[in-house]
């Protein structure tokens, strides 16, 4: 039991020292600058029926408020043809790809803008109250993150999930600013054209499944460095919807999660290693210190359970969903035996996730 005990401290303490860099290291900030009005908005869409009256009224007013926006939808094999169903508004441009993946949307899309600054969203993201003029990011960030908060959803399962979003989103903007890219988020995304094509050549990841936001931060990262990355400084982080549907949420963390391996850095991979070590020890280490009577087990168990608790509280309140502050409790007892299972779920199962 010794040795395990100091197995774990030395495990505890370095994967403290990575948070230490991830999220409370001092950085210096960037000289911010108005976001330019010449954006293009691409959008992959896929069977998003029900979502695109609603989209199509919230970019109408968009563009409205932001002339010399263009807004550029791509389809992914939808099952409808919703632009001959709907009224598209003249100020959107809908193409049809022959190819499949939300990958290759985003590149048609990109390939088919006229601006330079490309603006990638999900169809789910709320555009209703995205004011750009309000919006700043320094001129060297040729890949920037969009601050995002999960909508307001009802059910005990949907908040966990919307705490779970909150924290993942709050690590993944913290490295990004301290020039540490961890974690990324498709569903808002802006970065240059230029930057964009120059890596599709030197890109090998094409064919892989999942969509693209990993995989162009790194490789942006490897071409230009670190500097080149960055975060959007706006008033409010962007509401993003999510199903209440468990299946639908978990078979979506799943889809995350599982194209992790492939990402080619190895930080990236360090930590999560890391990371998934130590939350799944946490219950393990905690039964077993019960059991032999192990203080210094005991202690800094439950010491890294508060650390952890004390991030996601902070992540909640960071991204405006201090209603969500009352499930941190729970969200930090289940979460381990969560991690477990999608573990389990990313082993066993090989969906289609293009």
């Amino acid at each position: 039991m010794i040795f395990v005990s100091i197995l774990w401290v030395i495990i505890l303490a370095v994967y403290v020292q990575c948070l230490y860099r991830i999220l409370f290291q001092k950085w210096k900030y960037s000289t911010k600058t108005p976001l330019s009005r010449d954006v293009t908005i691409v959008i992959p869409v896929r069977n998003e029926m029900s979502r695109l009256p609603t989209l199509l009224q919230e970019i109408e007013l968009l563009c409205q408020r932001s002339p010399g926006l263009e807004v550029i939808l791509v389809d992914d094999h939808s099952s409808t043809v919703w632009w001959e169903e709907l009224t598209i508004p003249e100020s959107i441009v809908v193409i049809a790809q022959k190819e499949k993946g939300k990958k290759f949307a985003i590149k048609n899309g990109v390939e088919r803008a006229s601006n330079s600054i490309i603006f990638q969203c999900d169809a789910d993201l709320d555009l209703g109250g995205v004011k750009f003029d309000l919006w700043e990011r320094s001129e060297n960030e040729l890949f920037s993150l969009v601050p995002l908060s999960p909508s307001k959803g009802r059910g005990l399962i949907r908040k966990f999930f919307d705490v779970e979003f909150s924290v993942l989103h709050f690590i993944g903007l913290e490295s990004m600013k301290r020039g540490r890219p961890l974690l990324s988020n498709g569903a808002a995304l802006i970065y240059s054209k230029q930057a964009f094509l120059d890596t599709v050549q030197d890109r090998d990841d094409w064919e892989l499944a999942s969509g693209d936001d990993m995989f162009l931060m790194i490789a942006i990262q490897k071409k230009w460095g670190s500097k080149s990355l960055g975060v959007v400084r706006i008033d409010k982080p962007v509401p993003v919807g999510f199903p209440n549907s468990l299946k639908i949420l978990f078979n979506q963390r799943v889809r995350w999660a599982g194209k992790s391996p492939k990402v080619e850095s190895i930080w990236f991979k360090a930590v999560t290693i890391l990371s998934a070590i130590v939350i799944l020890g946490l219950p393990i280490m905690l039964l077993l210190a019960l059991k032999s009577d192990a203080d210094v087990l005991l202690s800094t168990t439950i010491g890294m359970w508060v650390v952890l608790g004390f991030i996601s509280i902070k992540a909640v309140r960071v991204l405006y969903r201090s209603d969500l502050l009352g499930y941190v409790p729970l969200f930090m007892l289940i979460y381990p035996f969560y991690l477990f299972m999608l573990l389990i779920a990313i082993l066993t199962r090989r969906p289609d996730w293009r």
